[in-house]
């Protein structure tokens, strides 16, 4: 400052802290998006699939591992139970962590003593898929979404540095 009470912010340090602002939320925005994608499962409800033929499996490619898998069979057949609902370890069967071409994905094994259904019938498939890329340890998990607070923590202090630098705030006594 000068005597005058006038703030001497030069365009040199404006410009540094216009462009590290800009690289940081460009970087933060980045970050997010693939944290949120590493830290969150997907919940699929009623999602249409092809039956597979009897005694195949059924592959979800998205996903390494499903959990909660509930099948109801719309095709004109009916499961070993005599229902439309199908029924885990009797009529299907999830394989998870299965490696494919170097892929690791996940599959649903259909009985072919229990199945009686043609294949080309429509399924709905309601489950809990694990991202290839999700992050299974919670605490990892934890500090991994903290990544981002700090990282927003740090374009604030940068974007408020000249002012602080300048001693704008004590202006007002």
């Amino acid at each position: 400052m000068n005597r005058k009470g006038q703030v001497q912010v030069g365009i040199g340090e404006l410009l540094i802290v216009f462009i590290t602002v800009l690289v940081g939320l460009i970087l933060l925005v980045g970050s997010a998006n693939q944290i949120g994608i590493s830290t969150t499962l997907s919940v699929k409800v009623n999602e249409s699939q092809t039956a597979p033929a009897n005694g195949s499996t059924l592959a979800f490619t998205a996903f390494k591992e499903l959990r909660s898998v509930v099948i109801f069979n719309f095709t004109n057949e009916t499961a070993a139970s005599g229902s439309k609902l199908m029924e885990l370890n009797k009529d299907f069967k999830v394989l998870n962590n299965v490696v494919v071409d170097g892929a690791e994905i996940s599959q649903i094994q259909v009985f072919t003593d229990n199945y009686s259904a043609s294949s080309g019938g429509e399924w709905n498939v309601s489950y809990t898929g694990v991202p290839d890329t999700f992050i299974t340890s919670g605490g990892t998990r934890a500090v991994v979404s903290l990544i981002i607070l700090f990282m927003a923590l740090a374009i604030v202090i940068v974007t408020l540095s000249p002012t602080l630098r300048n001693k704008i705030l004590d202006l007002k006594n």
